[in-house]
């Protein structure tokens, strides 16, 4: 597994002007990107499968018939993983000068500088995602339309640590400024040369 992070101008199929140190790119096998997606976009669906199965265990403790509720558990266990095997799945290819779309948590917010209102709360896994897009004049993350009026990431001194795999679906994303590092939800796939996509791993 290749374990050194390359610039992501370097490995984009169209860099769009980007600079070597806008972004790097890291790579990482298949399943622990897969895994890591999961993670991050499923687990309001694995809550609430959690919550149906304990509501049925106890709903057999009871009524003292747990032998209904083994097709019962099978019944929830299938259709949450089918969920979220479905979410996990749902990407966002990159078209043009839009790579992803990144969520914005109040860390990042801070880290931005950028004047966002916007409730923050996350209890529902549900903050708002942007679209990280680049430009000759560096990454830019499009809050509200208005990234025209926006200073870019290159301006605001930030850098940006991506994680993928070799078909360049994202799953992890690192806003990076001085020593501060803040990690943001990222969701898309790179469109990365042929080069880098069959280079070997080691």
């Amino acid at each position: 597994m290749v374990d050194t992070a390359i610039p992501l101008s370097g490995a984009l199929a169209n860099a769009n002007g980007l600079a070597p140190n806008d972004a790097t790119l890291r790579f990482a096998g298949r399943i622990k990107v897969f895994l890591n997606r999961l993670w991050l976009h499923a687990w309001p669906w694995w809550f609430v499968g959690g919550i149906g199965l304990l509501g049925l265990v106890g709903r057999a403790v009871r009524r003292d018939r747990p032998d209904l509720t083994i097709p019962m558990l099978f019944v929830v266990f299938l259709v949450t993983s089918i969920v979220c095997i479905v979410v996990a799945r749902r990407v966002v290819v990159s078209k043009g000068a839009q790579l992803a779309l990144v969520a914005l948590p109040p860390e990042a917010v801070a880290l931005l500088g950028v004047n966002y209102r916007r409730d923050m709360k996350d209890g529902g896994g549900v903050i708002p995602r942007h679209p990280l897009m680049a430009s000759e004049s560096g990454l830019q993350i499009d809050i509200d339309g208005a990234h025209h009026d926006q200073p870019t990431l290159r301006d605001r001194g930030i850098s940006v640590e991506l994680t993928a795999n070799r078909s360049g679906l994202l799953s992890r994303c690192v806003l990076c400024l001085g020593e501060r590092r803040v990690p943001v939800r990222v969701r898309g796939r790179l469109q990365l040369k042929q080069s880098v996509v069959r280079q070997p791993q080691t």
